[in-house]
């Protein structure tokens, strides 16, 4: 697991892209441990390339996401249809602590996590 801190975590976002086109695989939330567990399914990751026919080449991957340190969450239904945008993926201050945010929309989003820490590896 790679542990994302406010010095890498811009890093982060350009490798994956924001995690824009993700799709939900999993979510996974552990309450004696005080940690929440997502999988994605990712198509973007590093450098965008075209092939032949002129069309972006895309990484069939899937990523682990597990936040720690969980102030606030809320799941809705998912369905599976459902995909990332444009995540809502910051760090912010709640009820004064440094926490990160973790929203697949703005706006409406059906699944956020506000916590401490989080960590990520490819699987």
């Amino acid at each position: 697991m790679i542990d994302v801190t406010k010095e890498n975590f811009k890093e982060f976002l350009t490798y994956y892209h924001g995690l824009h086109d993700a799709i939900f695989k999993n979510i996974n939330f552990n309450i004696l441990k005080d940690e929440v567990e997502i999988v994605l399914h990712i198509i973007w990751a590093g450098d965008t390339e075209l092939d032949e026919d002129s069309k972006f080449k895309t990484v069939d991957s899937n990523i682990r996401l597990v936040f720690k340190g969980i102030r606030d969450i809320n799941i809705k239904y998912i369905e599976s249809v459902d995909y990332i945008n444009e995540a809502y993926f910051k760090y912010i201050n709640y009820q004064n602590e440094e926490c990160i945010c973790f929203a697949e929309d703005i706006n409406k989003p059906y699944v956020y996590v506000v916590a401490k820490s989080f960590s990520y590896e490819e699987i």
